[in-house]
């Protein structure tokens, strides 16, 4: 939860940056950067905001109740905060990130950087939205799921009688 507000919060600042970068040159609101890359950087801080929120309301789903593993949230939190970290910087250097060969070669890191962090996040959401839908229980978690005939005491005299 605390993640979604931070996402959220960080769009929302980049939300003042981008109006800040649309004003027009000669105003004395306007600053020297590109509107794309800060704009960028709101979209996807702000969905991840949202999914992390959404997430957090998900999770006793993919869990059955349990607090989901902490190396599967800290997982989450690094990718994410990695690609934003990524965003900001391409916001900050007035570089989209997009540019698969770039003779500036912080361009290429920086295209990298994106495609394997929004790869990793992508792929986690996966699993976090398998665990959900499927009801999966964690692999270290052997014991079978509470169902309604298994919380009555005759249905287990019933198993054992046959």
């Amino acid at each position: 939860m605390r993640l979604g507000c931070a996402c959220l919060a960080l769009g929302l600042a980049s939300l003042g940056w981008e109006l800040l970068a649309h004003q027009a040159p000669y105003t004395r609101f306007s600053i020297p950067t590109l509107p794309a890359p800060v704009a960028q950087l709101r979209a996807t801080a702000l969905f991840a905001g949202l999914l992390a929120v959404a997430g957090a309301w998900l999770a006793p789903l993919a869990s059955h109740g349990a607090p989901l593993g902490r190396g599967f949230l800290r997982s989450i939190s690094a990718v994410v905060i990695a690609m934003l970290v990524t965003l900001a910087v391409c916001a900050v250097l007035n570089v989209q990130g997009r540019q698969l060969a770039d003779p500036e070669p912080i361009v290429a890191t920086l295209v990298r950087l994106r495609l394997v962090t929004e790869a990793l996040a992508a792929i986690l959401a996966m699993r976090f939205l398998w665990r959900v839908w499927t009801g999966a229980r964690p692999s270290n978690d052997p014991s079978p799921v509470p169902g309604p005939e298994r919380d009555r005491p005759e249905s287990d005299a019933a198993e054992r009688a046959e």
